[in-house]
């Protein structure tokens, strides 16, 4: 049986070289910062995942 091999390549990019990432990065900021801004992303969040 033969396997194929996939190379993966990841590249880091700086903030504002990645514009994908934009919206999730202001939700997560909302969410962390709590209160009112917690609120307003509300609606947006679908699950929380706290890391211990």
């Amino acid at each position: 049986m033969r396997r194929k091999v996939f190379a993966l390549d990841h590249e880091h990019f700086r903030p504002h070289e990645d514009p994908m990432l934009w919206a999730s990065d202001a939700i997560a900021w909302c969410y962390g910062a709590g209160g009112e801004w917690r609120r307003r992303v509300a609606g947006l969040i679908e699950g929380v995942h706290r890391l211990r």
